[in-house]
């Protein structure tokens, strides 16, 4: 049986079956967004659906594919940047929200626009 100043004696000595303490080190990471290309677009603030269709035509024109776009707007309602989240198949195109809302965090976005671009059906109905 340990008397009390063995059991004193034995939580001082450091445990070999514990290790060593060493603080837990996180990885840090940075998130940047990265300008591809410039636009030809206006300083001009969406104020309506029709400003957003000439927004958006070009990024869709000769496209064969479904595009998910989403366009980030200032406080002012000004373009900040469009992101394209994903590029479906000829009918589908799958969009998770985080895919959506990141690209719009990083921009500091206060509003956005969402568009997805199908293409059309080249077959007639009977």
């Amino acid at each position: 049986m340990k008397t009390p100043a063995r059991l004193a004696a034995a939580a001082n000595r450091p445990s070999t079956s514990i290790g060593t303490a060493e603080p837990y080190r996180a990885p840090r990471y940075r998130v940047t967004l990265v300008c591809e290309t410039e636009g030809t677009g206006t300083a001009e603030p969406i104020r309506d659906s029709s400003t957003a269709v000439q927004l958006f035509r070009p990024c869709f024109e000769g496209l064969d594919r479904e595009h998910f776009v989403v366009c980030g707007l200032d406080a002012k309602h000004r373009v900040i940047g469009i992101n394209v989240v994903s590029v479906g198949s000829l009918t589908l195109s799958i969009v998770h929200p985080r895919e959506v809302l990141k690209p719009l965090i990083v921009m500091n976005a206060a509003a956005w626009l969402c568009r997805v671009r199908m293409r059309p059906c080249s077959r007639t109905l009977p």
